[in-house]
């Protein structure tokens, strides 16, 4: 009898807390709405400026606050930071419909949903803390830490202008300030734009490519742009006062009350003013009869301010977590104790697995990754004259591959990063990219954002992703491990060529150089190439049998091969500039740009790395020589040495598809919990 009970309660918790969906963390008031169509591709429209181009790709489901912070929310939040000890006056606002009332902060009926203007980053990071830890009323700790750490929140040494903040939020943040990519997306993403699941991107963040009209509630659809008398008198207007002004998932305010901040820095890792977008009432950020004023309710149009300034027209929205589905249960092995035989016990306890969470994957950072599936693809098993490729390009696991090779706009990010890293520069330099140095960091004119960037050396493309592994800090150690230990990157004794770089990425790399299989099968793997379900392999990279025609973009399908007047002319084509010519995947520029980087050794000994895909010119690739091979066929390779810097030479970065939300598995050994030891 005793046994049957300890089965009963041990089934009963299996089901009830194995299939239980974890709570998100509490609303507090923020009315949050859930953003999803996980993985949607970046913004592709007009951006003058050549700040938005990729961006707003979100590849986990998040949440973000209905309206900017109300003035009643920001009245409690002021009374616990004072109640908790903080100093008053330490934090506050410009314009907001609180006033102080014996000692507290109360906000008069009809004032609760007006804006609060004149947050600086710091103070809204101070309340992500807040609401992350609970919303106490008497833990001054609960504000100092949480999703950011305020210590961070000083200025740099000998810098009149460059601060140590944090650059986002902690990983397990409950709360947060958006990431500009979360921001986009909520504010001008529409997964329906071009019919039921054809998503597609708005450039106004009213769900339309029309600007609001600047008027009261009830004329316009919005109070940015409109004219006022008096100063302070457009945060007088109630957030929700334009309910017919939304964008496509049913946010509110995102043009008028203030300008919203993010976690963007301006011009990347260049820590002194952080990204705001939308425009705040009144004409402070637009004014629609100035004819060089441009509405910041356009996607490809920001502003920035440094993080501890909080001007009137700053306001923050909440973002928030959501929760994965499904968490199992971890330990059983209580029940023990109700059942007479032991083995049999632990038996039961070896069979029952804890419940894993589902990993959120890692951010896109403007690389609009694509899953490659069909786990388990056949090798490669067409022709095949050097005999290298022959079996290869099978993957047992689904990865994600950067749909082209990294842009001139992000390894100026990336450059920068590690200029105030204090690294050695010269090392990781390219020979052609479209980056400006002016006389401080280097900048991305307008037009250049997509312009290849050659002359990558492998281990050079090895410290990029260390650098996004560790979430693109500008600390020292960002850049010398995590997918790969730099320290590695040296020669054999007594050998002229062979060295001893780490073979392949570090395990739980985040992002990395693709290896050979992976790289192999994102090019020339097509799960449906004989039919649905019905895989196969293609010669050629553009999903066919057929090299690619030579020719610039409207003439040809690639770059790759075509003679070029000057040297170095050839990676001023930008990339995407052959959206036809794709892999079966997706995938766009494995020809053309650069040659692109894999971890495989030439024939496996460690002194070449093999390189996929032909540049662009005819520095891989001669046309006119019967002895040439494209390296567009899947079996024909180039490579080089991996600390030499050739100028055909970039990368493609690789990066992770974490495993989904484990639930508890089935116990198998239940039947042995009863007394008869064979069943008849």
């Amino acid at each position: 009898m005793i046994q049957h009970i300890g089965m009963v309660i041990v089934c009963g918790y299996v089901a009830s807390a194995g299939v239980a969906a974890q709570q998100p963390p509490p609303d507090y008031g923020h009315n949050f709405i859930t953003i999803g169509d996980v993985g949607n591709r970046g913004y592709d429209r007009e951006d003058l400026f050549g700040r938005t181009a990729g961006r707003g790709g979100v590849d986990y489901e998040y949440r973000i606050a209905r309206t900017e912070i109300t003035s009643v929310q920001f009245a409690g939040f002021l009374n616990a930071w004072e109640s908790s000890g903080g100093t008053p006056g330490a934090l506050g606002a410009l314009f907001w419909g609180g006033s102080r009332v014996d000692g507290r902060w109360v906000v008069p009926a009809g004032s609760e949903l007006l804006p609060v203007g004149g947050i600086s980053w710091r103070e809204a990071a101070i309340y992500c803390n807040w609401l992350h830890n609970g919303a106490p009323t008497d833990q001054l700790d609960a504000f100092l830490d949480g999703a950011y750490d305020t210590s961070t929140f000083t200025d740099q040494p000998d810098s009149n202008v460059l601060v140590n903040d944090q650059d986002a939020r902690r990983p397990g943040a409950r709360y947060w300030i958006p990431s500009l990519d979360e921001w986009l997306k909520a504010a001008h993403w529409d997964p329906d734009k071009n019919g039921p699941g054809d998503g597609g991107w708005w450039l106004y963040n009213n769900g339309s490519d029309t600007r609001p009209e600047p008027g009261l509630p009830g004329v316009g659809d919005t109070a940015a742009g409109l004219e006022f008398d008096n100063f302070g008198e457009e945060y007088l207007i109630p957030l929700e006062s334009y309910p017919g002004t939304q964008t496509p998932w049913g946010l509110l305010d995102t043009s008028g009350g203030g300008t919203e901040w993010t976690e963007e820095w301006q011009r990347g890792q260049y820590k002194e003013r952080r990204v705001w977008q939308g425009n705040t009432a009144g004409t402070r950020t637009y004014d629609p009869f100035d004819p060089i004023s441009l509405s910041n309710d356009l996607a490809w149009v920001d502003g920035s301010d440094t993080p501890d300034l909080g001007f009137p027209y700053l306001s923050f929205r909440l973002a928030s977590a959501v929760p994965a589905p499904g968490v199992g249960v971890g330990l059983v092995c209580a029940f023990p104790f109700l059942v007479r035989r032991r083995r049999m016990a632990a038996a039961l306890c070896v069979g029952v697995a804890s419940a894993v969470a589902a990993q959120q994957p890692p951010p896109d950072y403007g690389f609009n990754f694509v899953t490659i599936g069909d786990v388990g693809n056949r090798g490669y098993d067409r022709e095949d004259l050097f005999g290298r490729t022959a079996g290869r390009g099978t993957v047992n696991y689904e990865y994600r591959m950067a749909r082209t090779e990294i842009t001139t706009a992000q390894f100026a990010e990336f450059r920068n990063a590690y200029q105030i890293a204090g690294q050695p520069v010269g090392s990781i330099s390219p020979f052609f990219w479209g980056g400006v140095f002016d006389g401080q960091q280097f900048v991305v004119p307008a037009g250049n954002e997509l312009l290849p960037v050659a002359g990558l050396s492998w281990r050079g493309a090895a410290v990029i992703c260390n650098w996004l592994h560790n979430g693109k800090g500008s600390d020292p150690s960002a850049f010398t491990s995590g997918a790969y230990d730099t320290s590695t990157f040296t020669d054999v004794p007594g050998s002229n060529v062979l060295v001893n770089d780490q073979a392949m990425r570090s395990p739980g790399a985040r992002y990395w150089i693709p290896s050979f299989d992976e790289w192999l099968k994102a090019a020339h793997w097509d799960p449906d190439k004989n039919g649905p379900g019905d895989g196969g392999w293609w010669l050629y990279n553009n999903g066919s049998d057929t090299q690619p025609v030579i020719g610039l973009p409207g003439d040809g399908e690639t770059t790759a091969g075509y003679e070029f007047t000057g040297f170095g002319d050839e990676y001023d084509i930008p990339l995407e500039a052959y959206p036809d010519t794709q892999t079966p995947w997706g995938l766009l520029d494995t020809s053309g740009g650069g040659a692109e980087w894999t971890e495989e050794w030439l024939r496996g000994i460690p002194e070449i790395r093999v390189a996929q895909g032909n540049a662009a010119g005819d520095q891989t690739f001669r046309p006119d020589d019967p002895m040439d091979f494209s390296n567009d066929l899947a079996w024909v390779q180039s490579g080089s040495n991996p600390d030499v810097r050739l100028p055909e030479f970039s990368v493609r970065i690789a990066s992770a598809v974490p495993t989904p939300g484990t639930g508890v598995l089935l116990v198998c050994g239940l039947v042995r919990l009863v007394r008869r030891r064979r069943m008849t």
